[in-house]
């Protein structure tokens, strides 16, 4: 059975760095996390773009989890924020500076 490259494409690194805008360390990162599937082939390490594309859409389902979260938390900081208004770090006016007082020139 012969197979044509654009059939069943074999990436490098350097090429997935490119596809994705990454540098070539972060794909090595990923696989050495087990986040990107890959494979050695007379020595240098290939991605299939099966694996590649399995990335990329587990990624966004991260993404878009990870932003409901913080959605979530922002909302909870201003509900926060808006039951007790006087709880902010801005400094009191009933309270003196801290430390040396400055000089006038």
């Amino acid at each position: 059975m012969q197979y044509l490259a654009m059939d069943f494409p074999i990436y490098t690194i350097e090429e997935v760095a490119h596809i994705l805008k990454v540098a070539p360390r972060t794909i090595r990162q990923w696989i050495t996390d087990n986040k990107l599937k890959a494979f050695k082939l007379g020595g240098s390490v290939r991605i299939h773009r099966e694996d590649l594309d399995e990335f990329i859409e587990s990624s966004r389902k991260i993404s878009a989890n990870e932003f409901d979260i913080r959605r979530r938390r922002e909302k909870t900081y201003r509900s926060s924020q808006a039951k007790h208004p006087h709880s902010s770090n801005a400094p009191s006016k009933d309270k003196k500076p801290r430390g040396r007082p400055r000089k006038n020139k």
